[in-house]
């Protein structure tokens, strides 16, 4: 039964519950005239997608979802329109042509292609894996915020060590607050529409299939893309558009990449062109898909509430004069789409709702001044309707005028070349160069050293175009949520010279928007004549050809692949009744999550927080639970608690590079080691006897004493390609532990540290002592180095598993203040081992 469930799933999910209402609508006579098959099935999806969304979103929210639940919602939902669905429709509907139906297929087919495979990220430390990993968890236990067990065994006092802390409280850095940390409730970040969808594609298919959520939404996004685009130019243009946007290097990089900007887009999309439709031909069935749309796009990403300002004002100004019945259906389902967005905010979604807050508080805008500003927008459009007698037919007759267009014409243009050329040479931060960064993402053309921004001129065009014909009310609609969201998004640290992942702001609207524009001045530029259509047939091209021969294909390859196999191998090995202490979200959350292992997430060690540690896990031990360590590469050492080896797991993958102030073209390798210890009492025969320990500053914990920094990252050469190492500065006098193996022997130690290069008196002199005695006297230079010295046994305890070794160096204090208690030098590692043939020191 389950199996068959599964299998029936997504024909159900996807399309049955909307072919029965336009079958039921058809039936009464009630479907939009001209409608044909392709555009009767394009509203049976578009229904049954938001109508599945929306739904799981509140099956979720209550603590009552399951796949399950859901199939019977849209069951009931199916029967209750059978009876109306079988009636014969008056009229049958004009086929699919075969023509059209051929290039759809096509276009569908290419583009799934370029969409495919996802990339995969289900580590828990950046926001696709926590989307991923929030949706494999809510496949399984049915709630979005939930009690963690693991959490809750440990005392109230201790569960601070176990989550790293960022505005809020957070069990794992990539998005998992700790919500109650009395009732240990966690509640994972973001909003949880694109999280439904992963979880019903967990419980159909696992997390190969979650993976691919975003797939379904990309090949929608793309037939949205070509309904708004077809009211706005028509049919060519909106072939283009969806071309465009099928082989953008920006599209598919999100269309890969678990994150909800996609869904967004295409319910963005979808409510557009409906709203669109129903402004030329007041239907009750596009107001309603509008509103419904435009409420799923609210639920889905935070940055959609920019559109929602705009919404209001073009119902406010078809309304002027009366209020229009059709228009209801639009303004119901949005304002309960409002409704459920606040109450979300105030539950479920609580903690992330204020860690948003937070975000617009530190760019200077405070909640007080949005609601200052939601005042006064709404005070003028009621002004306007009270005491704006007429002022509507000014308007319209002021928008026919020749002159008036041509004014808008010239102040767009000036606004672009503002913003493209004149703002990044005069103004300071990353948000001056927004438009600039984003014409990366829109075909720009390479002549030598010099990139002409093809696309974003051939947008300009296009809005230039739109603009300089009469307006009707599509038209301007469309330009003014195109043209407003992107002015909200481009204006303030919303793209930034960072790759594709600043962009991501800008892909629900503002980027099909472009592409749209683009279109259209194609489109324009194509007709009466034939040489105008080969000039533009040849631009298409030429972009096209740019694009995917130049920029999509650093984008091709998955990031992080192999990821998921290597959790699911790791998760394969452990103890399924042990309790694992992992460092950092990133194995952490998908260990929990996804394999449902009893974990325990330590990041944002400090030594305060790593005593702490020693003292619960000592607790655990004491009460019999087996105690686990999962190391990212470094080997821990306590001055109380053994770290026994078991076993090590290494991951080789790589991802996109992060550019600055460039198009990313290379792959950056990433290495991870899991390195699995059992934990014990510390006794005079440590696990670490007869070896050797490896100390890496940037990933231990318990190796740390005080006077270090956070972790930092650099580059590094290694075989010939370049590699991410994290190290940490030392304050001025540091200490750390190392192992002195019984203390029988000398030791032989490697430090690998730089001074940095902008270091004044270069080398630095770096006085070493072990348990007070001094040892060394290094001088490191700027440059990455080993530095070998040898520790006596006498400076060693006997018998003592770890020594205290300590770092001396001059102060200094970089330019920018961000470091007032003074930097020492950058270590990155220590190597300890016995040195062979030395005696045992008298007495032993």
């Amino acid at each position: 039964m389950a199996h068959a469930l599964r299998i029936a799933a997504l024909p159900l999910l996807c399309l049955l519950p909307g072919l029965l209402l336009v079958r039921a609508l058809d039936s009464r006579g009630r479907m939009p005239a001209g409608l044909g098959a392709a555009g009767r099935l394009a509203v049976a999806v578009l229904a049954s997608v938001a109508a599945t969304s929306w739904i799981g979103l509140l099956l979720a929210q209550c603590a009552l979802f399951s796949l399950g639940a859901v199939a019977a919602v849209l069951l009931a939902a199916c029967l209750a329109l059978l009876p109306a669905a079988r009636r014969p429709p008056p009229r049958p509907a004009a086929p699919l042509s075969r023509a059209a139906a051929l290039a759809a297929a096509i276009l569908l087919a290419a583009a799934a292609l370029l969409f495919s495979p996802p990339y995969e990220y289900v580590l828990g430390n950046w926001d696709p894996g926590t989307y991923v990993n929030t949706g494999v968890r809510l496949a399984r236990e049915g709630r979005i915020n939930y009690r963690d067990p693991v959490l809750a065994e440990i005392p109230a006092d201790a569960r601070p060590l176990f989550y790293y802390t960022h505005l809020i409280p957070q069990r794992y850095e990539g998005g998992v607050a700790v919500a109650d940390g009395d009732r240990a409730v966690v509640s994972p970040h973001f909003y949880h529409l694109f999280t439904v969808w992963i979880a019903l594609m967990a419980a159909i298919g696992g997390v190969g299939l979650a993976l691919r959520a975003n797939l379904l939404f990309g090949l929608l996004s793309l037939v949205a893309v070509y309904a708004a685009c077809r009211e706005v130019c028509g049919r060519r243009a909106a072939l283009a558009a969806a071309v465009f946007l099928g082989a953008s290097a920006a599209q598919i990089w999100a269309v890969r990449f678990p994150t909800a900007e996609i869904p967004a887009q295409f319910f963005l999309l979808a409510g557009l062109a409906c709203l669109l439709r129903h402004e030329g031909e007041e239907h009750p069935l596009w107001a309603a898909l509008a509103g419904v749309s435009f409420a799923c796009a609210l639920l889905a990403v935070f940055t959609a509430v920019t559109v929602l300002p705009l919404l209001l004002l073009v119902l406010f100004w078809r309304n002027w004069e009366r209020w229009r019945r059709a228009d209801r259906w639009l303004a119901v389902p949005l304002a309960a789409g409002v409704v459920h967005l606040a109450l979300q905010n105030a539950t479920v979604s609580r903690h992330y709702f204020e860690r948003q807050v937070e975000v617009l508080r530190s760019n200077g805008i405070t909640p007080l001044l949005l609601a200052a500003g939601a005042a006064l927008f709404l005070a003028a459009l009621v002004a306007a309707r009270l005491f704006g007698r007429g002022l509507r037919g000014r308007i319209r007759s002021l928008a026919a005028r020749p002159a008036a267009r041509a004014a808008a014409c010239a102040a767009i243009a000036a606004l672009f070349a503002y913003a493209y050329w004149i703002r990044p040479a005069v103004a300071a931060g990353p948000d001056a160069r927004n438009l600039r960064e984003l014409g990366w993402f829109v075909y720009p053309v390479a002549l030598g050293r010099l990139y002409v921004p093809l696309g974003l001129l051939l947008a300009l065009a296009g809005a230039v175009g739109v603009i300089a014909r009469p307006l009707d009310e599509r038209r301007a609609t469309f330009l003014l949520i195109a043209l407003a969201s992107a002015a909200a998004i481009l204006h303030r640290k919303m793209v930034f010279p960072s790759y594709f992942w600043a962009v991501r702001r800008a892909v629900p609207i503002v980027l099909p928007s472009l592409f749209i524009l683009m279109s259209c001045a194609l489109a324009s530029l194509a007709v009466p004549r034939r040489a105008r259509s080969a000039v533009a047939a040849g631009l298409a091209l030429l972009m096209l050809g740019c694009m995917l021969g130049r920029y999509a294909p650093p984008v091709m390859r998955p990031d992080y692949e192999g990821t998921t196999a290597f959790i699911a191998a790791l998760a394969a090995r452990l103890d399924p009744d042990g309790l694992h202490i992992v460092e950092g979200s990133g194995m952490a959350s998908p260990l929990d999550n996804i394999h449902g292992l009893d974990v325990l997430q330590l990041s944002g060690q400090t030594p305060e927080k790593c005593r702490g540690v020693e003292r619960v896990v000592g607790d655990l031990l004491d009460r019999g639970r087996r105690v686990y360590y999962v190391s990212r590469g470094g080997r821990p050492l306590s001055a109380v608690l053994d770290f026994a080896p078991l076993f090590e797991l290494p991951l080789s993958t790589d991802s996109l590079e992060h550019s600055v102030g460039r198009y990313p073209s290379r792959r950056v390798p990433v290495r991870v080691t899991a390195r699995v210890f059992r934990v014990g009492r510390l006794d005079a025969e440590p696990a670490d006897a007869g070896g050797e320990g490896t100390i890496d500053i940037g990933e231990d914990a318990f190796g740390l004493l005080r006077g270090f920094h956070r972790p930092a990252m650099r580059w590094e050469r290694e075989g010939g390609r370049r590699v991410r190492r994290w190290a940490r500065w030392t304050a001025p006098d540091a200490e750390l532990l190392i192992p002195s193996f019984g203390g029988r022997r000398d030791l032989a130690v490697t430090i690998r540290a730089a001074a940095g290069r902008n270091r004044p008196g270069l080398p630095v002199p770096v006085r070493v002592s072990v348990n007070g005695r001094e040892a060394a006297l290094l001088r490191v230079a700027g440059g990455m180095a080993d530095h070998e010295f040898t520790v006596p046994a006498a400076s060693l305890a006997p018998g003592a598993p770890r020594a205290a070794l300590r770092i001396e160096t001059p102060a200094w204090s970089p330019p920018g203040g961000e470091h007032p208690e003074g930097l020492g030098v950058f270590v990155e590692r220590l190597l300890v081992a016995p040195k062979d043939g030395t005696p045992a020191p008298p007495g032993m």
